[in-house]
């Protein structure tokens, strides 16, 4: 079965990007295709910059942080389509294959994780650039959500809660 994953070897060209640009979410939350989420303080939706239409590959959402040293802690969700049929263990030994391709190291055990109430998985890694990334996805309505945190590994452990908190947000629309 053969699906479109080339989204995880371009995000390596996105760690860093972005930052805050003093736009904030008024209403707490930031709305995507087909979902939304709450955005922790300090957190921007940054979507609309310019140099995110220039990507080999469609961002639906970009969250970032305000820059320090250089790097903006990110948050980025891709959507694409399914394969007919495929469901998580389909699309998980894809991914498998793909994340040990593109040389990341570290990489944790898949772990099953929910988005919405809905089956998902997550793994941890760390990219041959250096960051550490946090990456779940899930299928919902013919569609493939790959949710993926990005941080320098100084920060990783202490900015992962913001993600989860973020995840816990998640609600389909």
């Amino acid at each position: 079965m053969r699906f479109c994953v080339p989204v995880l070897a371009v995000l390596a060209l996105l760690t860093g990007c972005g930052g805050d640009d003093g736009s904030s979410n008024k209403e707490g939350r930031a709305s995507g295709s087909g979902y939304s989420v709450a955005l922790p303080g300090g957190w921007s939706d940054v979507t609309d910059r310019p140099e995110l239409a220039e990507s080999p590959i469609r961002i639906d959402r970009l969250f970032t942080k305000r820059r320090k040293n250089g790097f903006a802690t990110n948050v980025n969700v891709i959507r694409e389509p399914a394969p007919e049929g495929a469901g998580l263990d389909d699309v998980k030994a894809q991914y498998e294959r793909l994340l040990e391709g593109l040389g990341n190291r570290a990489l944790t055990p898949p772990r099953d994780r929910q988005l919405d109430g809905e089956g998902a998985v997550g793994r941890d890694y760390m990219t041959r650039n250096r960051t550490q990334q946090r990456q779940v996805f899930s299928i919902h309505d013919g569609r493939i959500y790959t949710v993926t945190f990005t941080a320098p590994p100084g920060t990783f452990q202490a900015e992962q809660k913001e993600f989860e908190q973020t995840l816990g947000s998640w609600q389909w629309e």
